[in-house]
Protein backbone atom coordinates (compact mmCIF):
# COMPACT_ATOMS: atom_id res chain seq x y z
CA UNK A 1 0.00 0.00 0.00
CA UNK A 2 2.74 2.59 0.90
CA UNK A 3 3.28 4.72 -2.23
CA UNK A 4 0.15 3.53 -3.64
CA UNK A 5 -3.19 5.50 -3.91
CA UNK A 6 -6.23 5.10 -1.73
CA UNK A 7 -7.34 1.46 -1.53
CA UNK A 8 -10.87 -0.08 0.56
CA UNK A 9 -10.34 -3.23 1.99
CA UNK A 10 -12.62 -5.71 3.98
CA UNK A 11 -11.26 -6.71 7.26
CA UNK A 12 -12.32 -9.01 10.24
CA UNK A 13 -11.64 -9.71 13.66
CA UNK A 14 -12.75 -12.78 15.14
CA UNK A 15 -13.33 -12.76 18.55
CA UNK A 16 -13.13 -16.23 20.00
CA UNK A 17 -12.39 -18.29 22.87
CA UNK A 18 -9.39 -20.60 23.27
CA UNK A 19 -8.57 -23.35 25.25
CA UNK A 20 -5.67 -23.12 27.54
CA UNK A 21 -3.23 -25.74 25.48
CA UNK A 22 -5.79 -27.36 23.46
CA UNK A 23 -3.81 -26.19 19.84
CA UNK A 24 -5.66 -28.72 17.44
CA UNK A 25 -8.62 -27.98 19.41
CA UNK A 26 -8.80 -24.56 19.32
CA UNK A 27 -7.32 -24.81 15.53
CA UNK A 28 -9.77 -26.93 14.41
CA UNK A 29 -12.93 -24.45 16.22
CA UNK A 30 -11.32 -21.38 14.69
CA UNK A 31 -11.74 -22.66 10.73
CA UNK A 32 -15.46 -21.91 11.02
CA UNK A 33 -15.62 -18.52 11.95
CA UNK A 34 -12.78 -17.93 9.44
CA UNK A 35 -14.32 -19.13 6.94
CA UNK A 36 -17.52 -17.01 7.67
CA UNK A 37 -15.54 -13.90 7.79
CA UNK A 38 -14.07 -14.78 4.39
CA UNK A 39 -17.67 -15.37 3.28
CA UNK A 40 -18.57 -12.11 4.26
CA UNK A 41 -15.52 -11.02 1.91
CA UNK A 42 -13.12 -10.17 4.39
CA UNK A 43 -9.70 -10.22 2.80
CA UNK A 44 -7.82 -9.71 5.99
CA UNK A 45 -8.69 -11.80 9.13
CA UNK A 46 -7.19 -11.85 12.71
CA UNK A 47 -7.51 -13.76 15.46
CA UNK A 48 -6.43 -12.85 19.23
CA UNK A 49 -3.00 -12.55 20.94
CA UNK A 50 -1.61 -16.58 21.70
CA UNK A 51 -5.02 -17.91 20.19
CA UNK A 52 -3.50 -21.04 19.28
CA UNK A 53 -2.28 -21.93 22.65
CA UNK A 54 -4.69 -20.03 24.95
CA UNK A 55 -4.15 -17.47 27.41
CA UNK A 56 -1.99 -18.71 29.61
CA UNK A 57 0.05 -16.05 31.39
CA UNK A 58 1.97 -18.77 33.39
CA UNK A 59 4.93 -21.40 32.27
CA UNK A 60 2.07 -23.70 31.97
CA UNK A 61 2.40 -21.93 28.21
CA UNK A 62 5.96 -23.74 27.73
CA UNK A 63 4.28 -27.29 27.27
CA UNK A 64 2.17 -25.76 23.96
CA UNK A 65 4.88 -24.00 22.70
CA UNK A 66 6.11 -25.00 19.20
CA UNK A 67 9.06 -23.95 16.71
CA UNK A 68 8.60 -22.19 13.58
CA UNK A 69 6.69 -24.35 11.32
CA UNK A 70 4.61 -26.34 13.95
CA UNK A 71 0.67 -27.03 13.72
CA UNK A 72 -0.23 -23.06 13.84
CA UNK A 73 2.32 -22.23 11.09
CA UNK A 74 0.72 -25.02 9.04
CA UNK A 75 -2.63 -24.16 9.82
CA UNK A 76 -2.19 -20.82 9.20
CA UNK A 77 -0.50 -21.36 6.25
CA UNK A 78 -2.54 -23.80 4.64
CA UNK A 79 -6.36 -22.05 5.93
CA UNK A 80 -5.27 -18.77 4.20
CA UNK A 81 -4.36 -20.70 0.99
CA UNK A 82 -7.28 -22.85 0.78
CA UNK A 83 -9.82 -19.69 1.57
CA UNK A 84 -7.59 -16.71 -0.28
CA UNK A 85 -7.14 -14.36 2.63
CA UNK A 86 -4.35 -12.88 4.65
CA UNK A 87 -4.71 -14.56 8.19
CA UNK A 88 -3.24 -13.66 11.51
CA UNK A 89 -3.15 -15.56 15.04
CA UNK A 90 -1.09 -15.29 17.72
CA UNK A 91 1.20 -18.25 19.64
CA UNK A 92 3.71 -19.36 21.71
CA UNK A 93 7.03 -19.69 20.17
CA UNK A 94 10.34 -21.60 20.87
CA UNK A 95 13.64 -21.05 19.19
CA UNK A 96 14.86 -24.45 21.37
CA UNK A 97 16.47 -21.65 23.87
CA UNK A 98 13.35 -18.99 24.86
CA UNK A 99 10.27 -18.46 24.18
CA UNK A 100 8.44 -15.95 22.30
CA UNK A 101 4.84 -14.33 22.52
CA UNK A 102 4.35 -14.10 18.69
CA UNK A 103 1.84 -13.22 16.22
CA UNK A 104 2.27 -14.54 12.75
CA UNK A 105 0.45 -13.43 9.53
CA UNK A 106 0.23 -15.62 6.46
CA UNK A 107 -0.58 -14.48 2.63
CA UNK A 108 -3.24 -15.61 0.45
CA UNK A 109 -0.36 -18.11 -1.53
CA UNK A 110 -0.09 -20.09 1.47
CA UNK A 111 3.15 -17.99 2.34
CA UNK A 112 4.24 -16.93 6.20
CA UNK A 113 3.77 -12.93 4.95
CA UNK A 114 6.17 -11.92 8.43
CA UNK A 115 6.18 -12.33 12.30
CA UNK A 116 5.75 -9.86 15.52
CA UNK A 117 7.21 -10.62 18.29
CA UNK A 118 5.56 -9.08 21.92
CA UNK A 119 7.88 -6.64 23.27
CA UNK A 120 6.60 -6.38 26.74
CA UNK A 121 5.92 -9.94 27.18
CA UNK A 122 4.96 -11.57 30.40
CA UNK A 123 8.31 -11.60 32.26
CA UNK A 124 8.29 -14.88 33.68
CA UNK A 125 7.44 -16.48 30.58
CA UNK A 126 8.52 -15.12 27.85
CA UNK A 127 11.88 -13.56 26.38
CA UNK A 128 11.02 -9.57 26.11
CA UNK A 129 12.76 -6.91 24.12
CA UNK A 130 12.05 -8.37 20.54
CA UNK A 131 10.49 -5.41 18.66
CA UNK A 132 9.64 -6.30 15.07
CA UNK A 133 5.94 -4.69 14.35
CA UNK A 134 5.85 -4.25 10.94
CA UNK A 135 5.15 -6.67 8.12
CA UNK A 136 5.32 -5.89 4.21
CA UNK A 137 3.04 -7.24 2.21
CA UNK A 138 1.34 -6.23 -0.98
CA UNK A 139 -1.66 -4.96 0.24
CA UNK A 140 -0.06 -3.12 2.64
CA UNK A 141 2.45 -2.33 5.49
CA UNK A 142 1.06 -3.80 8.42
CA UNK A 143 1.88 -2.68 11.86
CA UNK A 144 1.03 -5.27 14.31
CA UNK A 145 0.95 -4.19 18.28
CA UNK A 146 0.89 -7.49 20.83
CA UNK A 147 -1.39 -6.14 23.29
CA UNK A 148 0.66 -4.88 26.26
CA UNK A 149 3.23 -3.41 23.28
CA UNK A 150 0.44 -0.92 22.39
CA UNK A 151 0.11 0.82 25.35
CA UNK A 152 3.54 2.84 24.79
CA UNK A 153 4.11 6.23 23.15
CA UNK A 154 6.87 4.31 21.53
CA UNK A 155 5.25 1.88 19.81
CA UNK A 156 2.57 4.46 18.81
CA UNK A 157 5.86 6.32 16.93
CA UNK A 158 7.50 3.15 15.45
CA UNK A 159 4.21 3.16 13.84
CA UNK A 160 4.54 6.41 12.07
CA UNK A 161 8.18 6.47 11.37
CA UNK A 162 7.82 3.21 9.82
CA UNK A 163 4.71 3.72 7.65
CA UNK A 164 2.45 1.59 8.88
CA UNK A 165 -0.57 1.61 6.76
CA UNK A 166 -3.14 -0.47 8.87
CA UNK A 167 -2.75 -1.61 12.51
CA UNK A 168 -3.71 -4.85 13.77
CA UNK A 169 -3.99 -5.44 17.39
CA UNK A 170 -4.21 -9.24 18.83
CA UNK A 171 -4.69 -9.08 22.55
CA UNK A 172 -5.20 -11.48 25.11
CA UNK A 173 -6.24 -8.16 27.71
CA UNK A 174 -7.84 -9.04 31.19
CA UNK A 175 -10.55 -6.82 32.68
CA UNK A 176 -12.52 -6.92 35.61
CA UNK A 177 -15.80 -7.76 35.11
CA UNK A 178 -17.61 -6.47 38.54
CA UNK A 179 -16.39 -4.76 41.61
CA UNK A 180 -14.85 -6.75 44.52
CA UNK A 181 -12.35 -7.03 46.84
CA UNK A 182 -8.93 -4.23 45.73
CA UNK A 183 -11.39 -3.37 42.22
CA UNK A 184 -13.95 -0.33 42.63
CA UNK A 185 -16.55 0.20 40.49
CA UNK A 186 -14.38 3.25 39.29
CA UNK A 187 -11.65 0.68 38.51
CA UNK A 188 -13.91 -1.51 36.08
CA UNK A 189 -15.38 1.21 34.48
CA UNK A 190 -11.82 2.78 33.88
CA UNK A 191 -10.26 -0.30 33.00
CA UNK A 192 -13.08 -0.55 30.06
CA UNK A 193 -12.54 2.86 28.76
CA UNK A 194 -8.70 2.18 28.15
CA UNK A 195 -9.38 -1.05 26.64
CA UNK A 196 -12.15 0.43 24.11
CA UNK A 197 -10.53 3.91 23.77
CA UNK A 198 -6.67 2.78 22.51
CA UNK A 199 -7.48 1.85 19.00
CA UNK A 200 -9.31 5.16 18.71
CA UNK A 201 -6.51 6.71 19.54
CA UNK A 202 -3.80 5.07 17.23
CA UNK A 203 -6.41 5.77 14.87
CA UNK A 204 -6.99 9.42 15.13
CA UNK A 205 -2.99 9.63 15.89
CA UNK A 206 -1.85 8.07 12.40
CA UNK A 207 -4.48 8.02 9.62
CA UNK A 208 -4.57 4.43 9.28
CA UNK A 209 -7.11 2.15 10.18
CA UNK A 210 -6.83 -0.17 13.07
CA UNK A 211 -8.60 -3.41 14.12
CA UNK A 212 -8.51 -4.57 18.04
CA UNK A 213 -9.45 -7.91 18.28
CA UNK A 214 -9.47 -9.21 21.97
CA UNK A 215 -9.78 -12.41 23.43
CA UNK A 216 -13.35 -14.03 25.76
CA UNK A 217 -12.91 -16.31 28.32
CA UNK A 218 -12.37 -16.90 31.91
CA UNK A 219 -8.33 -15.90 32.96
CA UNK A 220 -5.93 -18.31 33.90
CA UNK A 221 -3.78 -17.58 37.23
CA UNK A 222 -0.96 -15.24 36.29
CA UNK A 223 2.40 -15.74 37.63
CA UNK A 224 4.11 -12.91 39.67
CA UNK A 225 3.12 -10.16 42.30
CA UNK A 226 -0.12 -8.96 39.76
CA UNK A 227 -1.24 -12.69 39.92
CA UNK A 228 -1.51 -11.94 43.88
CA UNK A 229 -3.96 -8.78 42.61
CA UNK A 230 -5.78 -10.42 39.75
CA UNK A 231 -8.61 -12.48 41.02
CA UNK A 232 -9.43 -14.51 38.33
CA UNK A 233 -12.61 -14.98 39.40
CA UNK A 234 -13.03 -10.97 39.30
CA UNK A 235 -10.70 -10.68 36.21
CA UNK A 236 -11.97 -12.09 32.59
CA UNK A 237 -10.79 -12.00 28.93
CA UNK A 238 -13.68 -9.83 28.18
CA UNK A 239 -13.25 -9.30 23.99
CA UNK A 240 -14.86 -5.80 23.08
CA UNK A 241 -13.12 -6.46 19.64
CA UNK A 242 -13.64 -3.40 17.28
CA UNK A 243 -12.36 -2.09 13.85
CA UNK A 244 -12.10 1.62 13.19
CA UNK A 245 -11.34 3.66 10.34
CA UNK A 246 -8.42 5.81 9.50
CA UNK A 247 -10.94 8.90 11.19
CA UNK A 248 -10.93 7.41 14.69
CA UNK A 249 -14.59 5.96 13.46
CA UNK A 250 -15.62 3.03 14.69
CA UNK A 251 -17.35 1.12 11.92
CA UNK A 252 -18.23 -2.04 14.46
CA UNK A 253 -17.82 -3.74 17.47
CA UNK A 254 -18.44 -6.60 19.59
CA UNK A 255 -19.28 -7.10 23.48
CA UNK A 256 -18.48 -10.43 25.42
CA UNK A 257 -19.40 -13.19 23.47
CA UNK A 258 -17.61 -15.15 20.58
CA UNK A 259 -18.40 -13.24 17.01
CA UNK A 260 -17.10 -12.46 13.85
CA UNK A 261 -16.57 -8.52 13.15
CA UNK A 262 -16.22 -6.97 9.46
CA UNK A 263 -15.72 -3.73 8.16
CA UNK A 264 -14.35 -1.90 5.13
CA UNK A 265 -11.33 0.45 6.21
CA UNK A 266 -10.48 2.64 3.77
CA UNK A 267 -5.92 3.17 3.92
CA UNK A 268 -5.37 6.21 2.30
CA UNK A 269 -1.22 7.67 2.45
CA UNK A 270 -2.53 11.31 1.94
CA UNK A 271 -4.34 10.60 5.51
CA UNK A 272 -1.52 9.51 7.04
CA UNK A 273 0.02 11.54 9.50
CA UNK A 274 1.44 11.96 13.33
CA UNK A 275 -0.40 13.44 16.41
CA UNK A 276 2.31 12.91 19.13
CA UNK A 277 0.10 12.11 22.16
CA UNK A 278 0.24 13.08 25.87
CA UNK A 279 2.54 10.80 27.78
CA UNK A 280 2.02 9.37 31.57
CA UNK A 281 5.23 8.31 31.87
CA UNK A 282 5.99 6.81 28.72
CA UNK A 283 2.31 5.05 28.33
CA UNK A 284 -0.69 6.41 26.10
CA UNK A 285 -3.24 6.35 28.88
CA UNK A 286 -3.44 7.12 32.92
CA UNK A 287 -2.96 4.80 35.04
CA UNK A 288 -2.09 3.50 38.77
CA UNK A 289 1.32 5.72 40.21
CA UNK A 290 1.53 3.18 42.38
CA UNK A 291 1.00 -0.20 39.95
CA UNK A 292 3.06 1.59 37.44
CA UNK A 293 6.24 2.64 39.44
CA UNK A 294 6.35 0.46 41.94
CA UNK A 295 4.61 -2.87 41.69
CA UNK A 296 4.55 -3.58 37.76
CA UNK A 297 9.03 -2.81 37.67
CA UNK A 298 9.27 -5.04 40.46
CA UNK A 299 7.19 -8.09 38.74
CA UNK A 300 9.18 -7.27 35.61
CA UNK A 301 12.39 -7.02 37.04
CA UNK A 302 11.64 -10.31 38.96
CA UNK A 303 10.36 -12.11 36.30
CA UNK A 304 13.40 -11.55 33.96
CA UNK A 305 15.20 -12.75 36.77
CA UNK A 306 13.48 -16.32 37.05
CA UNK A 307 13.12 -16.61 33.72
CA UNK A 308 16.82 -15.92 32.65
CA UNK A 309 18.10 -18.53 35.49
CA UNK A 310 15.18 -21.30 34.93
CA UNK A 311 16.92 -24.72 33.81
CA UNK A 312 13.09 -26.03 33.47
CA UNK A 313 12.79 -23.38 30.41
CA UNK A 314 15.67 -24.71 28.55
CA UNK A 315 14.36 -28.25 29.67
CA UNK A 316 11.17 -27.26 27.95
CA UNK A 317 12.11 -25.26 24.90
CA UNK A 318 14.23 -27.91 23.73
CA UNK A 319 11.34 -30.68 24.46
CA UNK A 320 8.66 -28.59 22.62
CA UNK A 321 11.15 -28.07 19.20
CA UNK A 322 11.56 -31.66 19.41
CA UNK A 323 7.80 -31.85 19.20
CA UNK A 324 7.66 -30.18 16.48
CA UNK A 325 10.14 -32.03 14.28
CA UNK A 326 8.50 -35.33 14.93
CA UNK A 327 5.99 -36.00 11.95
CA UNK A 328 4.06 -38.22 14.41
CA UNK A 329 3.02 -35.31 16.36
CA UNK A 330 2.21 -33.02 13.13
CA UNK A 331 -1.53 -33.73 12.39
CA UNK A 332 -2.29 -30.16 11.38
Amino acid sequence: MTGRGTTTIRLAAVQARSAAGQIEANLKHAEGLVEQAAGQGATMVVLPELFSCGYVPNRGVWDAAEARGGRADRWLAATARRVGIYLGAGAAETDGTDFFNVFTLAAPDGQIAGRAYKANAEASVFRRGRAAHLIDTPAGRIGIGICADNQFAVTLRAMHEQQADLILMPHAWPTPARAAGLVSPADVAAQQERMTELPILYARALGVPVVFVNQVGPLLPIGGILGHLMDPRIWRLRGQSRIVDCDGSVLGQLAEDEGVLTADVVMDPARKHYEPQPSFGGRLQSGSWTGRHIIIPLDIAAGRLSYTISRQRRRKAQAATERTNDPAAMTV
